[in-house]
């Protein structure tokens, strides 16, 4: 289980407001500064204090190494959805992902395409234990099981204001 920040705040580099997440290590000797892209969608600065360091301790840190932690910030690959259609980058190279929920392999590459059997929100996790680097962030369950129930021939409510978005 991870450890919860003992403080959130901001600080602003160059003009652009960065989030900070700050921590407290007893056996930390200095300041530590990651530039960070977390599970929960947190993409900044985290701050790891040693004992009796105050907080100020480490913006004014942040803000000493300011240019490489925006060339950081600004180096970080996108964080894509998980769905039918996104394309991700993956090696370098943009691989579009094609679900297939019929099919029962888990996850394969055939050439540019990342090929997502099943349905439900499990494809999320297995994609992201196949294919670490994709950075995959989240699924709509709901879109694939209506995908599964229009191959099924089955009815699955649309979504609420579907009807009124339609022409």
């Amino acid at each position: 289980m991870a450890r919860a920040p003992i403080h959130e705040t901001a600080v602003t580099l160059a003009g652009r407001a960065v989030p900070v997440r700050f921590y407290r290590n007893h056996r930390a000797r200095q300041i530590i500064l990651r530039v960070d892209s977390q599970d929960d969608g947190y993409e900044g600065i985290v701050l790891t204090l040693p004992r009796r360091t105050a907080f100020t301790e480490g913006l004014d840190l942040a803000r000493e190494k300011a240019a490489w932690v925006l060339g950081r910030l600004d180096g970080m690959t996108p964080r894509v959805p998980f769905r039918d259609g996104a394309l991700v980058p993956l090696g370098g190279v943009e691989h579009r992902i094609r679900h297939l929920p019929a099919e029962r392999r888990g996850v394969w590459l055939d050439g540019l395409d990342i090929l997502v059997a099943g349905c439900g929100s499990s494809q999320a996790a297995i994609m992201g234990a196949t294919l670490p680097r994709a950075r995959i962030v989240a699924i709509d369950a709901a879109e694939a099981a209506r995908m599964r129930a229009r191959i099924e021939g089955q009815a699955f409510p649309e979504p609420q204001g579907a009807a009124a978005a339609a022409p």
